[in-house]
């Protein structure tokens, strides 16, 4: 085995035994597991006995095969953990406690994974049931074996604190014990350390900071959640120290993190629903305690995996999820979840599965529109009409438009907007000398196209004996289907458009926005995405730039490397390549970082979606600089998006705002790209565009970048960025 794979598996089982240990808390922090270390060796021996378990539990199911990432993100150690821990505190060390520990790494270990599959298949979490079922499995057969001792040291604990280290490892500990911190504040960080056997304050302070570097909104729920049952044990007279003993208050808190910021996306709701838990979840732990108790057996954490499992079970049966939502891709992280989360509905709220594009070719005017005030009134008011006209978008015609053939728009080509099967034709109508209307006929010469079920697209008015399909065609987006013409109701040569939930011509219209168009308004042009054209606006088709598209060509497996010019001094060569991940989502990795950005290419728009990694590497530069690119060249044109503004913000302001994040946003993030110019349009073998990355509160700006990009040679052959500190990069494209 050579040094590069030695490291790679070391690597591989360092994050797994940090991740068991942070999966406690839903977490793959580094720190909070660290801390957790720490915490389980305020008692030497158990804290070894943990360790080493973790470590052995997932060396076992790496060489038995499992998955990779599963064993990486702790989710086989994480229980082994915890019963460990459990069986330390409860048995004495001797040998026969060795072998007990060797047989509950490998029954808990099986238990695991079944139970991890059969949840799975409903989409549910295991959470931490092999645990406790492990755990009473074990303690119930405990007394057959004489063996076995009780641990002794949890009665006379200081004097194996003593022994650990002396009368000054008692003082450090009774420093904490009598800390002037509110008696609630005590009792949390008691429940926190508890959840490994350590009821001590300070164990809980670290844990406590370990959450709270870990997640902002884990914490603060947990701290909620723990108040509201603090006041309602006072208030129903229950015994508080059950919160610290019981494993009640971990029992509250696993249930509000879990609940309110790791399985949902965080939010008022589902803040709302962890605190209606708090109750619900304090009811489960004493019933569960009177049930257990003629075993002698602890609730240990049944009553957190009991209401969490039967509550997002619950939530699974909605037809829709209006506000509680479920987290799609888990990161770890409820602020990345949040922000991801916001950052999709601010860009993809308009989203249609079908990409309609506009049915003709050239710059068209909307001379009537959705709800215009001539004919497309009540169920037909989601109509459009095209006309060609001059520039003031009053003239259609020329010579004196007497004749049909005068009207810039009769005889153009009509395209399919999306793919579909023809369903109905109408192509025997003549059309009617100018100002006159066939009302029998309303509709005139039509085609009526199916794209997806509830969603036909009708174009009507067409040119007698035009139609160049037939029904039950398969069309292409983008495929000639007739000429415009002036059949039907229709004074004046002109294109009608509308989309419907029925094969026949005439049904009622739906609202459904085109993908993509140019639209042009007052001399300026902008481009639409998802949007409807206005009525009197000039639109057109979007005419892909074959230089950009060349250059944002990424496909699997292609490699790309750069030289790296910082500041004039340092000269290096950094190489890329992209894959496909299991989500069949395209992405660009740097392996030196080991850094991923997510994109998509829908061959009108080059956009990013997401980015994992190093924020300080070139790729996430490259992300927030081309965060998203219309592969086509308008002179002047400018589009602005939105980023997420935990990957680009002041590191100070951050962390104010990942508390606030599940109920406002007080700091947005603004991406935008100009286009600068290009050295011919039809032929083209440069473009410059620049582009600006900016978070700001109102008039605050907190950081900005702006990038300069250089397209030629049908490739990004350079690009420079300048942040707010004024370091300068350049990188140029060298394949």
């Amino acid at each position: 085995m050579n040094d590069a794979s030695m490291k790679q598996k070391i690597h591989f089982h360092f994050d797994s035994l940090m991740n068991s240990y942070a999966q406690v808390f839903f977490s793959q922090n580094k720190i909070l597991a660290l801390l957790i270390v720490i915490v389980t060796f305020l008692k030497p021996t158990i804290g070894l006995i943990g360790i080493t378990s973790v470590l052995l539990a997932n060396i076992i199911v790496y060489y038995l095969g499992y998955q990779l990432k599963t064993i990486r993100e702790g989710m086989y150690g994480f229980n082994v953990l915890l019963l460990v821990v459990a069986l330390s505190n409860l048995f004495a060390l001797n040998g026969a406690f060795i072998v007990l520990v060797l047989v509950a790494i490998l029954l808990v270990t099986i238990v695991t994974i079944s139970m991890n599959h059969i949840f799975e298949r409903h989409h549910l979490p295991a959470v931490s049931i092999p645990f406790f079922i492990c755990f009473w499995m074990i303690k119930l057969a405990a007394p057959a074996f004489s063996g076995l001792e009780i641990n002794l040291d949890e009665v006379y604990w200081l004097n194996s604190t003593y022994k650990i280290g002396g009368l000054d490892l008692i003082k450090f500990y009774n420093y904490f014990e009598v800390l002037p911190i509110p008696l609630f504040l005590l009792t949390y960080l008691k429940a926190l350390g508890s959840v490994f056997f350590m009821p001590y304050i300070f164990a809980g302070i670290l844990i406590a900071i370990g959450i709270f570097v870990f997640s902002r909104i884990a914490f603060s729920i947990s701290i909620i959640s723990y108040l509201i049952a603090w006041k309602g044990a006072l208030l129903f007279g229950y015994n508080q120290e059950n919160l610290i003993y019981g494993l009640t208050g971990s029992n509250i808190i696993f249930c509000a993190i879990g609940i309110g910021c790791f399985y949902l996306v965080p939010s008022v709701a589902s803040y709302l629903l962890a605190i209606v838990l708090v109750p619900i979840t304090l009811l489960v732990c004493n019933t569960f305690a009177a049930i257990l108790e003629p075993w002698s057996l602890p609730a240990m954490t049944m009553p957190f995996a009991f209401v969490t499992v039967v509550t997002l079970h619950a939530l699974r049966m909605r037809w829709a999820s209006y506000y509680l939502k479920f987290v799609e891709i888990q990161y770890y992280s409820p602020e990345k979840v949040v922000y991801k989360s916001q950052n999709i509905a601010e860009r993809f709220n308009k989203f249609y599965p079908i990409k309609m594009q506009l049915p003709v070719m050239g710059k068209w005017n909307v001379s009537q529109g959705y709800e215009g005030k001539i004919t497309h009134k009540g169920v037909y008011d989601k109509a459009i009409d095209f006309v060609i006209a001059d520039e003031l978008g009053e003239k259609t015609y020329s010579a004196d438009g007497i004749n049909l053939e005068d009207y810039y728009c009769f005889g153009k080509p009509v395209f399919a907007p999306a793919a579909g099967y023809i369903t109905t034709i109408e192509n025997n109508i003549d059309d009617n000398k100018i100002s006159n209307v066939n009302l029998e006929k309303n509709w005139g010469n039509s085609i009526v196209i199916y794209h997806a079920d509830n969603v036909y697209s009708q174009l009507s008015h067409l040119k007698k004996d035009s139609i160049k399909v037939s029904v039950g065609d398969y069309v292409r987006v983008g495929e000639l289907l007739a000429l415009c013409g002036s059949s039907g109701r229709s004074p004046e040569p002109h294109l009608h458009y509308q989309i419907q939930n029925q094969p026949h011509v005439g049904a009622t219209t739906i609202k459904y926005p085109f993908a993509y168009f140019m639209e042009t308004k007052q001399g300026k042009t902008f481009f639409k995405q998802f949007d409807i054209p206005s009525e009197n606006d000039f639109v057109e088709s979007v005419q892909i730039n074959k230089l950009l598209q060349e250059a944002f060509y990424f496909i699997p497996s292609k490699k790309i490397v750069l030289k790296i010019n910082e500041n004039d001094e340092i000269n290096n060569l950094l190489s890329w390549e992209v894959f496909t991940d299991v989500y069949n989502r395209t992405y660009i990795y740097c392996s030196k970082t080991q850094s991923y950005a997510y994109f998509v290419n829908d061959g009108t728009v080059f956009y990013f979606t997401d980015f994992e990694g190093d924020k300080n590497s070139v790729l996430f530069y490259f992300y927030l600089g081309f965060y998203k690119v219309l592969l086509s060249y308008h002179e002047g044109l400018t589009i602005t998006d939105s980023i997420p503004s935990d990957n680009f913000n002041n590191k100070f302001i951050q962390p104010i705002q990942d508390f606030c994040a599940p109920f406002f946003k007080f700091i947005n993030a603004d991406y935008i790209i100009s286009y600068k110019s290009i050295d011919d349009v039809f032929n083209s073998t440069k473009i410059e565009l620049e582009t600006l990355v900016k978070t700001y509160s109102n008039s605050i700006i907190w950081r900005r970048i702006e990038f300069k990009i250089i397209i030629e040679n049908g490739k990004i052959s350079e690009f420079s960025y300048e942040n707010s500190d004024k370091i300068i990069q350049t990188i140029k494209w060298l394949n």
